[in-house]
């Protein structure tokens, strides 16, 4: 689902949906989830609407200097991870089950062009391993995958590029009206991070409250 579509809510949740239920939203990535302001930002962004009560969830809890002691922390952001290992050890299963999640946004891969040079095929099959667990832990998952950001050093935005234009059939092809995938283009500076996340975020709980959904 590349920002372009008109889907009803009784489409993406079904007749049985809950209607004021707490969102539970994970942020899920590398250090760009972990360390980078963006969440204090999408949180404050987010406090002063309706969708105020989101539940941030996650394992991670660090303050990183971000101007904001009240946000809340709670992500699944992993320095230096990469996206093959934390599928192949199976480490997303345990994350989910500890905190269970209605929203997920990913940003992986960088790690692993960066620090081993991983073909985009191997990358590309990690992430649909991960939102297979996804979607085991939560069948209605609404999942927001980020096409990455660019590397300011290196000769490593070659792959990059090569992993961002593989994610749109890849999404394509696994995106399902019950467990919808978004894709947001990072790489360009088109979508600011917590720009990039706070669309799909505030979208989903109008969902739950009986909205239709656009998206330019």
């Amino acid at each position: 689902m590349i920002f372009n579509k008109i889907l009803p809510v009784a489409v993406l949740l079904g007749a049985t949906a809950a209607q004021n239920a707490t969102l539970r939203y994970m942020p899920f990535g590398d250090s760009i989830t972990e360390i980078i302001c963006w969440r204090a930002m999408l949180w404050e962004k987010l406090k002063a609407t309706e969708w105020g009560t989101v539940n941030w969830v996650g394992s991670g809890k660090t303050e990183n200097n971000c101007q904001d002691s009240t946000y809340d922390r709670d992500n699944e952001g992993h320095s230096g991870f990469l996206a093959i290992d934390i599928a192949n050890r199976q480490q997303l299963v345990g994350w989910l089950n500890t905190n269970p999640a209605d929203v997920i946004t990913m940003h992986l891969g960088t790690n692993d062009i960066v620090q081993q040079n991983k073909p985009v095929n191997d990358i590309i099959a990690a992430f649909t391993t991960l939102v297979g667990v996804m979607r085991k832990s939560n069948p209605s998952m609404k999942i927001v995958v980020a096409q990455i950001i660019p590397m300011g050093f290196g000769s490593y935005n070659t792959q990059i590029q090569s992993l961002n234009a593989a994610i749109i059939p890849w999404a394509k092809g696994l995106n399902t009206t019950e467990s919808p995938i978004w894709v947001v283009d990072q790489y360009t500076g088109k979508h600011h991070p917590y720009k990039a996340h706070l669309k799909p975020i505030i979208y989903v709980p109008r969902y739950l409250s009986g909205f239709g959904l656009y998206e330019s």
